[in-house]
């Protein structure tokens, strides 16, 4: 058995993100009456994906200019405090995102009412 790690750089895992991201918006159907339709739908995937991209560009560019060091160590690097503005400001985006997951998913599921039909069906 060979012992080597597989390693995935930088872009990879953006690329990766970015499409599963896509893959969600494309698979998930929000059950609500406010859901945009066809063409708004496929619009609204389109310009995120621009959007996406226009930010990840500067990024990209700065983790090119300091290659192996991660967005907080560059930060840290200019300022402490920066660092640390960094650091926080990323752990937000990431809580931000997963509360909009969980969300998406309990407004999702069914009622709990409904729940207990199915449940009473399968018994």
């Amino acid at each position: 058995m060979n012992s080597t790690t597989a390693r995935i750089s930088a872009a990879q895992l953006a690329v990766l993100l970015v499409l599963s991201r896509l893959i969600i918006l494309l698979i998930f159907v929000p059950d609500t009456a406010q859901a945009p339709s066809g063409t708004t739908a496929l619009l609204g995937i389109v310009l995120g994906y621009l959007l996406t991209i226009l930010l990840l560009l500067p990024l990209w560019k700065l983790m090119q200019q300091h290659p192996g060091m991660d967005l907080v160590e560059i930060a840290r690097q200019r300022s402490e405090g920066l660092g640390k503005l960094t650091a926080v400001v990323c752990g937000i985006i990431c809580l931000l995102v997963s509360a909009e997951t969980a969300a998406q998913f309990v407004m999702s599921s069914p009622a709990p009412s409904t729940r207990r039909r199915r449940c009473c069906v399968l018994r």
